[in-house]
């Protein structure tokens, strides 16, 4: 388990608290492909056609933009974090010991983001939070954006299938520091996609709670009303609350989403080859870095603004892998891996969560650990079958 948290630590630099340098981040995942690649996973296609399409938009971006192969390649540092999926290959960890990472690394990301959401204002600022993150000038204040952000959310959906399987507290707790911190957050599509998913899992598994159930749940209930009634949770829902008033949202024509849809739709694209294999992803230090930090970001458009940064094959693997997490079948309680793509993919619209930074390192767990539990569940089944038809 230490394996795991601590090279997972390393790789995402401490959630930004270390200033370990891109090139040694990238070095250690690509000895983590080297050592695990030839190992069978069930990803292959989807990882391929993603390697082909990250070349494919790396030299559309160098014809075009005339960013060159190694800038961009320096500009997809974060996108090779999902290479950690191949560390867990070769060391063939089991399902007991990931989860167990997997719950240390939740709780590590949620105590350090609430302690520097707290600090900031004080002048710590351990995490390297950014300068363009502070002191927003929306009614909301702050809006932190840190590292491997994935672990927070999954921890929600994690600690509702076991909180549900097992009853412990120690979930309970996960899933209400998970929704402290997307609170704080401030996105109202991450809130609104976690809210279908909770609907959604309850209805697939045809919750009906026992009275023991209904009053944890109750107590639950009270404790999600305390958060909710927070200074600084109020604060993050009058922002968004104010973000409406003030006409962000989609149907304003003067919205920046939409001004961004526009110009990528109609001005930005020589031609249908740009389109189709992307226009690349800027490396700040390029010339064409420089230019898209003054104009339209395509961070606010999910996975379809990936596509015209990545091309369309890139975006594809992305949904390749992700539907094959949600398709699997695995045991009940390994389903918060499905219910985090589902997730993902709602939030994806308008939100950059599924690709930010960090975020692919959490993608690697949580591959593996969805590919075991299929595995793990298909070989029950058999048991089941031998076991009832020992003639066959």
């Amino acid at each position: 388990m230490l394996y795991i948290v601590f090279l997972f630590l390393i790789i995402n630099t401490f959630f930004g608290a270390v200033p370990i340098p891109n090139n040694v981040t990238v070095i250690i995942l690509f000895i983590c492909w080297a050592v695990g690649h030839k190992k069978t996973f069930i990803y292959k296609k989807s990882f391929n056609l993603i390697f082909i399409g990250l070349v494919c938009s790396s030299i559309s971006c160098w014809y075009y933009r005339g960013q060159t192969l190694l800038e961009s390649f320096q500009g997809l540092f974060y996108y090779y974090g999902i290479l950690f999926y191949f560390f867990l290959k070769y060391k063939h960890f089991n399902l007991i010991t990931v989860e167990k990472a997997l719950t240390v690394l939740i709780f590590a990301f949620d105590v350090c983001y609430i302690v520097q959401f707290h600090l900031i204002d004080y002048g710590i600022n351990f995490l390297n939070i950014q300068d363009w993150m502070l002191n927003d000038k929306e009614i909301e204040g702050n809006r932190l954006r840190v590292m491997s952000s994935g672990l927070y959310n999954l921890g929600i959906f994690f600690g509702l299938v076991k909180f549900n399987k097992t009853k412990k507290t120690l979930y309970a707790i996960m899933i209400l520091l998970g929704l402290y911190v997307m609170f704080l957050y401030g996105f109202r599509q991450l809130l609104a996609s976690t809210a279908i998913v909770f609907v959604f899992y309850i209805y697939k598994m045809r919750i009906r709670f026992k009275p023991k159930q209904i009053a944890f749940m109750a107590i639950i209930g009270f404790a999600v009303y305390y958060i909710y009634q927070l200074p600084e949770v109020q604060a993050k829902i009058e922002g968004m609350i104010y973000r409406n008033e003030i006409g962000a949202s989609l149907n304003n024509k003067s919205y920046v989403r939409v001004l961004q849809l526009k110009f990528y739709l109609n001005d930005f694209f020589h031609d249908p080859i740009e389109w189709f294999f992307g226009g690349g992803l800027p490396y700040y230090k390029s010339a064409y870095g420089v230019w898209a930090d003054r104009n339209y970001q395509v961070v606010d458009w999910g996975l379809l603004g990936q596509s015209w940064a990545l091309g369309i094959l890139t975006v594809v693997g992305f949904l390749m892998f992700s539907i094959k997490a949600i398709r699997l079948k695995v045991a009940n309680e390994y389903m918060y891996i499905s219910l985090w793509y589902i997730f993902l993919l709602l939030s994806s619209v308008t939100n950059y969560e599924f690709m930010r930074n960090g975020n692919f390192l959490v993608h690697g767990i949580a591959l593996y650990i969805v590919e075991l539990a299929a595995k793990e569940y298909k070989n029950e089944r058999k048991n089941i079958i031998f076991n009832n038809h020992p003639s066959l």
